[in-house]
């Protein structure tokens, strides 16, 4: 059981369960992993007695079971009741059976998660409810995110997860990116996505290439296009790559960047109501 105000800037490990105390904002309880400190929990991690826990995050963490909330394991629903701020590398790696969840209160009925550094979900884990917002850094889903609402203001937003979107607000802004893949994959997004800034894509020849999937109404109006080659690989005359697919595209994104090609070969992009696609054509003359 933990109370109070917990500075680590060494290494901590926490085998057991980690309880937090106080049943209100009266007797909070703050966890602040300072540059240079890591802190593993691998047992479970509760804090529904405490609306007022919070986590800031400046170095390492890593969570290898739930996160989460809960009148005890196997009671109630599980959930947090304040914010994460991550401004180091904090990561999400439960496994198939494991998760975290967040739930509003009347203290703060705003829960989530605010990053400007690195923010991953491994593969098979996954996390729900939180409001999301990157101000900068880094992204990476590769297992299941499902944030209320999505706000990417600056940074990137990579990985071949899925993010199933449960709010209505859903936008990478002017400033953010999306490049799906570590290196080269498919990211998923359930519901609508509205994208202000650019989009990455990586074309890999047999190795595959980026795609960006959206089960929903994809906006790409003010969007950008930026598209690269992996290592020694160029499409044909006559080739063409699906990037983005979606239930309906609206917005025409712009081709900010691309390689260059051979002699009078150049690129077309063939839009419709459902996908997005690059072909090699010859340039008009």
């Amino acid at each position: 059981m933990v109370d109070g105000e917990v500075r680590n800037a060494g290494v901590m490990q926490f085998n057991g369960d980690t309880w937090t105390t106080g049943s209100n904002f009266d007797s909070p309880l703050a966890i602040i992993n300072e540059v240079g400190g890591l802190m593993l929990f691998s047992g479970y991690f509760d804090s529904y007695t405490n609306q007022g826990s919070s986590i800031e995050n400046f170095g390492t963490m890593r969570f290898i079971k739930n996160l989460y909330s809960t009148t005890g394991k196997g009671g109630g629903f599980p959930a947090l009741k304040n914010s994460i701020k991550n401004h180091g590398t904090f990561t999400i790696d439960y496994g198939t059976n494991n998760y975290c969840n967040f739930s509003p209160t009347d203290q703060n009925p705003n829960p989530g998660i605010i990053n400007d550094g690195i923010f991953e979900i491994k593969a098979q884990s996954r996390c729900s409810s939180p409001y999301y917002t990157q101000t900068g850094g880094k992204t990476v889903i590769n297992g299941t995110f499902g944030p209320r609402n999505l706000d990417i203001q600056h940074g990137v937003l990579s990985g071949s997860g899925t993010l199933t979107l449960t709010g209505d607000d859903n936008t990478v802004q002017f400033g953010g990116t999306i490049s799906p893949g570590d290196d080269l994959g498919t990211l998923t997004v359930v519901n609508d996505l509205t994208v202000d800034g650019s989009i990455e894509m990586q074309l890999g020849g047999a190795a595959g290439n980026d795609k960006l999937v959206v089960n929903g109404n994809l906006n790409l109006d003010g969007a950008r296009l930026y598209v690269s080659f992996r290592e020694q690989y160029m499409l044909g005359f006559g080739q063409e790559v699906t990037l983005i697919t979606a239930d309906n595209i609206t917005g025409y994104p712009v081709l900010a960047s691309y390689p260059i090609l051979p002699g009078n070969l150049g690129y077309e992009l063939v839009q419709t109501a459902t996908s997005i696609k690059m072909r090699i054509s010859t340039k008009p003359r």
